[in-house]
């Protein structure tokens, strides 16, 4: 008998005696490919140890035998309850036959039969009891007492019962099939892995490993799975290296090949030993991907490029700060470096996070100066989709979250707004940041170094600068000096600048020595990047392989001395301020254009190349 659709399952219904139930169960999964069986207890537990697909057992319950032992009470004078097996006590936590004697008011003779050939002996013994009806759900003992002439009762489920055993079996089967999609994926993702797997057992056994484990360990899988580890070990040199492996992480050499071996213990949800796995890698493979995620980092600008070594250094002064600064780069605490423009600042903020236990980390870098306060919130917390006009609908992540685990390079930190500055000391203090317009805060691990060129301490009195942020950011200060302080490092810097610059030219330039001593005389103002600019100016306009002296020393010339034309413009373009202090002065210098370009604030901008945050603090320092 077939059904169809009882949960997108198919029923196949069969009856039968016991003493054939295994055979028809295996002929329905073989020929009907069955996936479950539903059987009342007594069979389901005859069965269950020879057949490979699950059994459901099918339940008796009180209120079934209630039925039976009611009709059988309308035609029997003394009623026998014949019992399969000894799984009464599974059977007495489902029916009580107690009550049924006493709800029905009868007395039942309960025989039971703990092997299927002892059923004619119990028939035998029951009739000798002077039982004229028998009420059982072994259907051979029905079909024997009813050829000896008894009233038989056969034990029925309902259908309710039935009902539920097979929505228990479809819920069986579709965890199982599940289990199965989910081993098939782990098998496909252990198999296709570029990395070698190999899964021990709690007791030592090996019992997986894939392709490439076996390529790695030069071992076919045939000699290690179903292998106690331990007599591997005392065969297979490679297996013996593994096999001292305790570290989360270890690097064995075998043959002419390295393998980084990573040893994992595998625990249950209760913390009870499972097993070992053993993740295996060529060194060298691992070297290449990191080589590539590099790369991938560098086009987007999140990594730090220069390290410790890149920075050209003669002078005592510059040799005591890198290693003043390669201190600070084994702690998480902020770092505040102080410098005029031009004397890489960022050269060594970026040093610093490649000597941190973060340098595998994100490096982000922004100029606090260059943007208007609300794009630097908006660039340095992110924001929440819709939360101001031409925000992108899904959000956007800041800086903080995309550095996560790595560091954040605040240059010109002194230009910061002052809401900004309250912000990012919420950011130190508590290790947390909420998007703008966002209603939640988002923990993150970031360090800040940041750098100025600005006397951040008089701008702390000045009340231009917040004092709490500046003790926060100052824990570990860091000095650059001018390039004008340090000229032993004027010939080491020439020659490196000349050698990177000549790379695209057939022959690498050279310095006069002759040109030296007045390089290291004149102040630089614009430091190392003002030198670079003048070195680059000396290549370029040379006029053969050689940098000459003539050519030298007009292009000095111009350094030094530049034309008259800047100051001798025509009068439309031409203003005078009073000498006085540098922010008097440059508050002078915006007033003046302010008036000049009758307001327009953009323009003054534009004019002194500055941002918008830098021109409204000129105007109101005073």
């Amino acid at each position: 008998m077939h059904l169809q659709g009882w949960e997108g399952c198919q029923l196949i219904f069969k009856m039968g005696v016991l003493d054939l139930a295994i055979e028809v169960a295996r002929k329905m999964i073989e020929q009907e490919r069955v996936e479950a069986i539903i059987a009342n207890s007594k069979t389901a537990a005859f069965i269950r140890p020879y057949l490979s697909v699950p059994v459901i057992p099918l339940y008796l319950k009180t209120y079934n035998l209630i039925r039976a032992f009611h009709l059988a009470k309308t035609v029997g004078n003394k009623i026998a309850f014949v019992e399969y097996d000894n799984e009464t006590q599974k059977d007495a936590s489902v029916y009580d036959l107690d009550i049924v004697q006493q709800i029905l008011n009868i007395k039942v003779n309960r025989y039971q039969a703990a092997d299927l050939s002892l059923m004619p002996e119990v028939l035998e013994i029951l009739i000798r009891d002077g039982c004229d009806t028998v009420v059982s759900s072994a259907s051979c003992m029905i079909a024997r007492a009813s050829r000896s002439g008894l009233h038989t009762f056969l034990m029925k489920t309902e259908e309710g019962d039935m009902q539920e055993a097979i929505l228990n079996a479809a819920n069986m089967l579709k965890i199982q099939a599940k289990d199965a999609e989910r081993r098939d994926w782990l098998t496909s993702i252990v198999e296709n892995s570029d990395s070698g797997y190999l899964i021990l057992s709690r007791t030592g056994l090996v019992n997986l490993v894939n392709e490439r484990a076996t390529e790695l360990l030069e071992l076919p899988a045939s000699k290690l799975e179903g292998h106690h580890f331990q007599s591997l070990a005392e065969k297979y040199p490679v297996i013996e290296q593994l096999s001292r492996c305790t570290k989360k992480m270890e690097l064995i050499k075998y043959l002419d090949q390295e393998l980084l071996v990573q040893y994992l213990p595998v625990q249950s949800q209760n913390s009870n030993f499972m097993g070992t796995l053993y993740v295996l890698n060529k060194l060298k493979n691992i070297q290449d991907t990191e080589l590539q995620a590099r790369r991938l980092l560098l086009k987007k600008g999140f990594i730090a490029k220069y390290q410790f070594h890149d920075i050209v250094r003669e002078s005592t002064h510059i040799k005591s700060l890198i290693q003043k600064a390669k201190l600070f780069a084994r702690t998480n605490a902020p770092v505040l470096i102080h410098g005029e423009s031009g004397t890489g600042k960022e050269l060594f903020a970026q040093s610093i996070h490649n000597a941190s236990p973060r340098a595998r980390k994100p490096f982000l870098a922004i100029n606090c100066a260059t943007l208007p306060p609300q794009l630097l919130e908006s660039e340095l917390f992110g924001y929440e989709g819709g939360a101001f006009t031409d925000a992108r609908k899904d959000g956007k992540l800041g800086l903080f979250e995309v550095a996560n685990g790595g560091t954040v390079f605040l240059d010109e930190i002194g230009e910061m707004p002052p809401e900004l500055q309250a912000r990012l000391l919420r950011v130190l203090q508590e290790k947390e940041i909420r998007r703008v317009g966002g209603d939640s805060n988002i923990a993150i691990d970031v360090r800040i170094i940041s750098a100025t060129h600005r006397n951040l301490r008089k701008a702390v009195a000045e009340r231009q600068f917040r004092g709490d942020l500046y003790y926060r950011l100052n824990i570990l200060p860091l000095e650059l000096p001018p390039l004008r302080s340090r000229p032993d490092d004027i010939a080491p810097l020439i020659s490196s600048y000349l050698q990177n610059i000549s790379l695209p030219y057939p022959k690498r330039f050279k310095m006069p020595a002759q040109c030296l001593s007045e390089m290291e005389h004149y102040a630089w103002p614009g430091n190392v990047r003002e030198l670079y600019a003048f070195m680059e100016r000396l290549v370029a306009t040379a006029q053969s392989d050689a940098i000459t002296v003539q050519a030298f020393h007009d292009a000095f010339r111009d350094l030094t001395q530049p034309s008259d034309a800047a100051d001798h413009g025509a009068d439309d373009n031409t203003i005078s301020v009073p000498i006085g202090t540098y922010q008097e002065m440059n508050r002078d210098i915006v007033l003046l254009l302010l008036e000049h370009f009758h307001g327009d604030r953009r323009a003054v901008e534009q004019t002194l190349n500055i941002s918008p945050t830098t021109l409204w603090r000129r105007i109101k320092e005073k």
